[in-house]
């Protein structure tokens, strides 16, 4: 999860009973921590078993037209492995494009990225989940 002003936190998210604007992140060794649920940015589910980590789509394209009889197809495709520490992306994408006068053209490009998730414990403000 990622709040505004924080660098992103490993949590157990629950609706706080009593105010329904804020959320109580339960963080390892039992601190939690009450924010504005308008601060959280981003929040992806990491559980399950490996297969459930991955993530993974495929698009594909073609398109025609009628000036110079131009063919072109283009296919692009994410894979991305995510754990509570570390996380890893894939991408490609190919295009593919023919035309009367000109030569066929062929670009391709692919990415790899990692991420490791550090943890800093002074920008967490225990708290107590009773008021």
């Amino acid at each position: 999860m990622r709040c505004i002003g924080s660098d992103y936190v490993t949590a157990r998210v629950v609706m706080d009973p009593g105010d329904s604007s804020m959320v109580i992140l339960a963080l390892e060794f039992g601190s939690t921590v009450n924010i504005p649920l308008r601060d959280i940015v981003y929040m992806s589910e990491v559980g399950g078993g490996w297969i459930d980590r991955m993530k993974a789509d495929i698009a594909a394209g073609v398109n025609f037209t009628k000036a110079n009889n131009l063919r072109q197809f283009n296919l692009v495709a994410n894979a991305g492995y995510y754990t509570d520490k570390w996380s890893v992306n894939g991408s490609g994408n190919s295009i593919f494009s023919q035309q009367d006068d000109v030569d066929a053209t062929r670009r391709t490009d692919a990415t790899i990225s990692g991420k490791l998730y550090l943890r800093r414990a002074r920008d967490v403000q225990e708290q107590r989940i009773g008021r």
